[in-house]
């Protein structure tokens, strides 16, 4: 029978013990804890009950579940009288569970209630039941559920490119994230693949420039991924419209050279914000645009490089040139004893020497009984008046743009004879020059005001020498077409610049009844000087205006020798006297060389300098010549004579001269 002693109450605790990591992993599945009775007083054949009750933010059914949900200990009739301190065990089993939904850190309480306390088994007369009449619960165990679901979005870096107009790029970039397959979208170009089945894995995107973007301009837009669980990210893209002018090939020098400064231009003009840009840098922006999606980007720095410049220089040793020659006819048809005006220099003259005065001067004494110096003899004073007209045709080439051009020059002048032997006087010229650029390409203007000093002293016999000193200003107007887009643009621009000449000449006659042989030798230096200038646009509100240039200062100097032949033949008729001469020289340049012509472009924020380059100049080249000269009665005379070079390359310039003199 069971036996109970009224007052005796053995005591115990009942608790619960936490496992050693209180913070659960959501998902993460069985967990052990452990209820444990501690007996502090001898208890036998007693049953100890509770019930675990769950409180907290996490739902028990849903996060998580306990088992068993009660909990109960026997404690045998082997702890009986003994017992004391001892104590009991039994495990428990909470199973977190696992969801989609993101949540913070939730807590879990787990408390004991309704504590009881009975036998374990049956009484009877062999057994006895020894249980405390109440018995304590341990304290509430709080356990964490973290919710491992993964709230990091997918990942993968930002995306920055740059391209050319019309141009395709790419960018392979990996995706990762613990929740595949993972979506790949974009509002921008495409991607491949556009999904992601394994927690990593690479994606590709593409995008084709725009045919018609401009240079700095930007394009942007994002990709989207999302995985499995619905974490989403975005990538950002930018794609820059790159210029690379540097890299087009095929580029001949002066275009490289312009090519390169365009693309140091437009990438600091890119990299300027828009409200900082000037119009004049949008324009030239715009160019190097032009230029890159041109189909012939060669051409369209050819249109840019400022190669009719050399022009200037050529026009400007052609100038003063065709002066000087007017001067050294004057300085050959001086007599060796005589003055008097002579008008008989008037002559049209195409790129060539003129036929020696000496031989209408012969001429005309055979027919008149050598008289004719003395028609219009002013005693030791003499004047003279001559006129040119030249004309050049130059190909174009690599290096400068072909032209045409056609130059006209007035020279008045006298001098007065010191003594029998030596003349000296001084002269004034006035020239114009006029050059059109192949293709419609631009022009190119000269005009010249001259001065000159002169003299020549005879030594005996047929041998004599003379020289001249030049001072030259000029100015200059010049047009370049710069048009890349539908309405043509001009550059214009204007400047002066100076120029000094010095020649020396001598030369040896031989004479042989009617025929005469000259032998002449000639140097010739000349040193001219262009100031720098900028350039203006014909409509500054058009497309082009911002590839306008400063052109920098130039400088040539050239030093040239001539050795030259001439024969001339006096025939006598009933109605005059004819006079064919032919004349051979052998020219040879010294300092002249290749220039560099400096330049840049006025709208460009880092002001960098670049040059053209022009040809070689020819060092050696023949100039030759024939014609007629004849004198009438009644004091008429003509001439016709015609000259022309060989050696010259690139360049045609032939010389038509023609003149007439009428006495009243």
């Amino acid at each position: 029978m069971a036996l109970l002693l009224p007052g005796v109450l053995p005591a115990a605790t009942l608790r619960i013990i936490p496992p050693s990591n209180t913070t659960l992993a959501e998902g993460s599945g069985t967990t052990e804890l452990t209820a444990e009775l501690t007996l502090t007083e001898n208890t036998s054949n007693c049953r100890f009950t509770a019930d675990i009750a769950t409180s907290g933010t996490a739902t028990q059914g849903t996060d998580y579940s306990i088992s068993p949900t009660s909990i109960s200990i026997d404690v045998p009739s082997a702890q009986s009288e003994s017992s004391g301190g001892a104590t009991a065990t039994q495990a428990l089993t909470i199973t977190v569970n696992d969801d989609t939904e993101i949540e913070p850190t939730e807590e879990i309480t787990l408390e004991l209630t309704n504590l009881n306390t009975g036998p374990a088994s049956t009484i009877n007369d062999d057994t006895s039941s020894f249980c405390p009449g109440t018995f304590d619960a341990g304290d509430a165990v709080t356990l964490s559920i973290d919710d491992d679901d993964d709230t990091t979005e997918p990942t993968a870096s930002d995306i920055s490119l740059q391209g050319q107009p019309a141009q395709t790029v790419e960018s392979t970039f990996t995706v990762t994230d613990d929740s595949p397959p993972i979506t790949v979208s974009t509002d921008i170009g495409e991607v491949a693949p556009t999904t992601v089945n394994a927690s990593s894995g690479e994606v590709t995107f593409r995008f084709t420039v725009p045919a018609d973007a401009q240079t700095g301009e930007t394009f942007t837009g994002e990709i989207t991924l999302e995985d499995a669980r619905g974490n989403a990210s975005t990538v950002s893209v930018t794609i820059g419209t790159e210029l690379d002018l540097t890299g087009i090939s095929g580029l001949n020098p002066n275009q490289a050279s312009v090519a390169n400064a365009l693309q140091g231009a437009c990438e600091a003009i890119a990299a300027t914000p828009e409200d900082g840009r000037s119009a004049g840098q949008e324009d030239l922006l715009a160019s190097c645009t032009s230029v890159q999606n041109s189909d012939n980007p060669g051409a369209a720095l050819d249109q840019l490089a400022p190669e009719e410049v050399a022009i200037q220089g050529r026009t400007a040793l052609g100038l003063l040139h065709q002066h000087q020659t007017s001067i050294y006819r004057r300085l050959t048809m001086l007599p060796r004893d005589g003055g008097g005006v002579d008008i008989s220099g008037i002559n049209l003259t195409v790129a060539g020497q003129n036929l020696p005065g000496s031989v209408l001067q012969q001429a005309a004494e055979r027919l008149l009984g050598g008289g004719a110096g003395d028609i219009l003899d002013l005693g030791r004073f003499s004047a003279f008046v001559t006129g040119n007209f030249s004309i050049l045709e130059r190909d174009g080439t690599g290096n400068e743009q072909g032209f045409e051009s056609n130059a006209w020059d007035i020279t008045v002048g006298a001098d007065y004879r010191f003594w029998d032997n030596l003349v000296l006087g001084g002269a004034l010229g006035y020239a114009d020059s006029a050059a059109d650029v192949n293709g419609n390409a631009g022009e190119s203007d000269a005009t010249a005001l001259t001065t000159t000093l002169y003299g020549k002293y005879y030594f005996p016999e047929r041998y004599y020498v003379s020289g001249a000193l030049t001072y030259s200003h000029n100015q200059y107007d010049s047009t370049r077409d710069v048009t890349l887009g539908a309405a043509r643009q001009l550059a214009r621009g204007d400047t002066n610049g100076n120029q000094f000449g010095a020649n020396l000449n001598g030369g040896y006659d031989l004479t042989y009844q009617a025929l005469t042989v000259a032998l002449q030798g000639r140097i010739t230096y000349l040193n001219t000087g262009i100031d720098g200038y900028k350039e203006k646009a014909s409509d500054s509100g058009a497309p082009g205006s911002g590839t306008l240039l400063r052109i920098g200062n130039q400088t040539i100097d050239s030093l040239v020798t001539e050795l030259a032949t001439q024969l001339t033949y006096a025939i006598s008729t009933g109605t005059g006297v004819i006079s064919p001469t032919f004349r051979v020289g052998w020219a040879h340049e010294f300092l002249n060389d290749q220039r560099f012509i400096d330049a840049r472009f006025l709208n460009d924020p880092t002001g960098q300098h670049f040059s053209v380059r022009t040809d070689e100049p020819d060092r050696n080249y023949f100039n030759l010549g024939f014609g007629a000269s004849a004198v009438f009665p009644h004091g008429l005379s003509a001439f016709l004579f015609t000259e022309w070079f060989e050696g010259r390359s690139d360049t045609r310039y032939y010389a038509f001269t023609a003149g007439a003199r009428l006495e009243f």
